[in-house]
């Protein structure tokens, strides 16, 4: 899943497949990329299990959960763009909308409704949550 932050203050994910851009999908740091240099102010990349992929105005980070969680993954991407948006909405800076899209999504893993999130994995995941800056050779 990839999720754009258009020029304005919105946050979407990626347009339908007739209006977007051919993306390396098993590569997130290459089609992060890719839509920042078509003019996305920021873009998250999901990369499942093992966190996202962000590129933003000020560099590009992978964020990871502390550990893998078993259960099921329906409804964690959901959780991943309801993160980020919240955290645009309130104003947080860019690390928390990272951390805060890694800790929801893994927070929805061990529940077994979709829409559902496990609070105590998520607010232990909310402070553990490891970013890490991979410096990205087309940041705008």
């Amino acid at each position: 899943m990839i999720l754009t932050v258009t020029r304005g203050p919105g946050w979407s994910k990626t347009p339908p497949p007739h209006r977007r851009p051919t993306l390396p999908a098993a590569r997130p740091r290459a089609a992060a990329e890719v839509l920042r240099a078509l003019g996305a102010q920021a873009v998250g990349a999901s990369r499942g299990p093992e966190g996202l992929y962000a590129v933003t105005p000020q560099g590009a980070w992978r964020a990871a959960p502390p550990r893998r969680l078993s259960g099921d993954p329906t409804g964690a991407g959901d959780a991943c763009v309801a993160a980020p948006a919240a955290s645009l909405a309130n104003g947080d800076p860019w690390p928390v909308r990272r951390r805060e899209a890694v800790a929801l999504s893994a927070a929805a893993v061990p529940c077994p409704t979709a829409g559902d999130v496990d609070a105590d994995v998520h607010a232990q995941f909310r402070t553990t949550v490891s970013v890490e800056n991979t410096h990205a050779s087309h940041v705008h």
